[in-house]
């Protein structure tokens, strides 16, 4: 019922009320204290504010205003160089082992001799596709695959970081 109190004490106050609805006010003001001092109270804050000449933001309060947030963020990013140094080095990394297996991947012994006894593409797919699958199957590739995956993870931790950040800082301002 505190609700339809509110809701009624609103319309009341902004003169929104048919006439059953203005019948139901007078007698709840008749036999409910509470409804009274609820409309009382609202009743003096609405003519209160009333009075209160408004004011107006400065000029250039929002430019102000991203300015700062945007020095907070520049800050957040600064910190990070450690991280992001990490990432590149490891991604070029990845980048030139890719290259250069796929570079020499036509020099290997399997993939001339599968060119040069049928001249058949799917004979050189056949082989480098093998190859691949014996690569996958090594130690070693799974151990990078894991540390791969690990950073991978590690960075969305910190993306996922840095934007509840900014919204903390959002929702400070």
């Amino acid at each position: 019922m505190k609700n339809n109190y509110n809701e009624l004490v609103n319309n009341y106050i902004d003169k929104e009320l048919n006439q059953n609805e203005l019948e139901t006010v007078k007698e709840l003001v008749q036999n409910d204290d509470k409804f009274k001092t609820l409309l009382t109270v609202q009743n003096y804050v609405h003519e209160t504010l009333a009075e209160i000449p408004p004011k107006f933001a400065p000029a250039g309060f929002t430019d102000l205003i991203m300015e700062k947030l945007m020095h907070k963020i520049s800050e957040k990013y600064k910190k990070n160089y450690l991280f992001r140094g990490v990432i590149s080095a490891l991604l070029i990394i990845l980048i030139f082992t890719l290259f250069f297996f796929f570079y020499y991947l036509g020099d290997l012994a399997f993939v001339k001799n599968a060119a040069e006894s049928t001249g058949n593409y799917t004979n050189i797919i056949s082989s480098v596709l093998s190859y691949l699958m014996h690569v996958m199957n090594t130690e070693i590739f799974r151990t990078v695959s894991v540390l791969l995956g690990f950073i991978i993870l590690i960075g969305f931790y910190f993306t996922y970081n840095s934007h509840k950040s900014l919204r903390n800082i959002l929702d400070k301002l």
